[in-house]
């Protein structure tokens, strides 16, 4: 049976460039979670690569275990006892570890993992995923933060013509941040920390005079800072109404319509 399993992974490769050596399972005392925890080590005769200047690196310095978080597998945490080679570079003149196509420099959880809590943590709260995947809230966070950074680290204008500009706490303190959103496209479009003119005159300076001819209507609740800079940025014609104006409105068309019926 153990050769089965040892032809099985051999076969799918999770971890190229590494092979497993032994295997034992683990019960939580507390909880009773099993965690299935494997030793790897590099495949024999394998040539490691600098991870600093991704030059093939003969000389090994030394050896370095470390711990690595896996993806769950039928049921069992799975956990990575990996065996790295720290290099002795002719070309960097350094001794880096060995660059590990699965692994991302200095973290503790594989490649595989890292996208499969990405997944989740658009499903499911961040607990939850820690939960799920035997990492704490921190590291998780961490992910998610990440993965907001990367989609969202550069600005994309889509032209809408309709916005809603609003603020929010984030810490306690009175500490805020300012979010732009599109009507047009249900979608964040901009945030950035603070609640004042100086802060939404960031959003308008990333667009062109065209960009911003383009916008009809701003929606924004008694802000006086939001409303005197969107009437300084705007251009001829644009609509700038508050929420409280807008629920105004309709709460005395509403009883227009019942005293007339």
């Amino acid at each position: 049976m153990t050769n089965i399993v040892g032809q099985l992974f051999k076969s799918l490769d999770p971890w190229p460039g590494f092979q497993i050596t032994s295997f034992k399972i683990q019960v939580s005392p507390v909880d009773g979670r099993k965690t299935l925890i494997l030793d790897l080590r590099p495949v024999e005769g394998s040539m490691p690569i600098c991870s600093r200047c991704r030059h093939e690196a003969p000389l090994v310095h030394s050896y370095v275990s470390r711990r690595i978080k896996e993806c769950s597998l039928l049921g069992y945490f799975v956990e990575l006892n990996v065996t790295f080679r720290r290099v002795d570079c002719l070309h960097c003149k350094g001794h880096p570890m060995e660059a590990v196509e699965w692994l991302a420099p200095f973290k503790r959880y594989t490649e595989r993992l890292r996208e499969h809590v990405e997944h989740r943590t658009l499903e499911e709260t961040v607990a939850y995923a820690a939960q799920e995947t035997n990492l704490s809230w921190d590291t998780v966070k961490e992910i998610d933060k990440a993965r907001l950074r990367r989609l969202y680290e550069h600005f994309h204008w889509d032209n809408s013509r309709r916005l809603a500009v609003d603020e929010f706490a984030i810490h306690r303190g009175h500490r805020y941040a300012t979010v732009v959103y599109s009507i047009d496209t249900k979608k964040v479009l901009w945030l950035d920390r603070g609640r004042s003119r100086a802060t939404l005159r960031k959003f308008f300076n990333l667009l062109t005079p065209e960009q911003k001819a383009g916008i009809r209507a701003v929606a924004m609740d008694q802000n006086s800072a939001f409303d005197l800079e969107v009437k300084e940025e705007r251009a001829p014609g644009t609509s700038c109404t508050s929420a409280l104006k807008i629920s105004r409105r309709r709460s005395i068309q509403n009883w227009r319509s019942f005293q007339a019926n």
